[in-house]
């Protein structure tokens, strides 16, 4: 009840939960790498957002601690039909060397999982829940063309000493 009267007050009913990521978005003293996973973000379902995010995350902490399930699950991310929005996050920290990979999508999971808890908290309050069109759609086929991953590919000068890179 006093959370309902708080976000009344506040005209947050519905809830944005888009807000957070806008505004690192449309932040100029953000990484590029930042603003870009923010941007590929707005208007992705929460919880399916979170996820997808995290299972990215995972898969590149297994392959940097050399696990050989991190580049198998890499290739099936990458090579997944239809699936548009985990590539979009790859590629736009992809060539920044590992570490770099890693701290920004760590970040973008935080964010995420804080966006979609919010997102949680409101509905289960009985409040509205706003968010932009989701930018992307699950299609059988990848809406242009895709790569072909196998798991035993190899990792750039990037990864050596990190990974076991070929």
């Amino acid at each position: 009840m006093i959370f309902s009267k708080w976000m009344k007050k506040h005209g947050l009913d519905p809830l944005d939960i888009d807000l957070g990521l806008i505004e690192v978005r449309d932040n100029p003293d953000e990484s590029w790498t930042m603003r870009a996973l923010a941007g590929h973000s707005v208007g992705m379902p929460p919880e399916d957002g979170f996820l997808a995010a995290r299972e990215l995350q995972e898969a590149l902490c297994w392959a940097a601690d050399g696990r050989p399930e991190g580049k198998r699950r890499l290739a099936e991310i990458l090579g997944c039909r239809g699936d548009d929005y985990q590539r979009a996050l790859y590629y736009s920290v992809a060539g920044r060397g590992p570490v770099a990979m890693l701290l920004d999508l760590q970040r973008l999971v935080a964010l995420m999982q804080t966006r979609a808890d919010a997102a949680h908290v409101s509905a289960t309050n009985g409040h509205a829940v706003a968010a932009a069109e989701p930018p992307y759609r699950f299609f059988d086929e990848a809406d242009g063309p895709r790569g072909r991953f196998e798991e035993d590919f190899d990792f750039g000068p990037a990864w050596d000493g990190i990974a076991r890179s070929r």
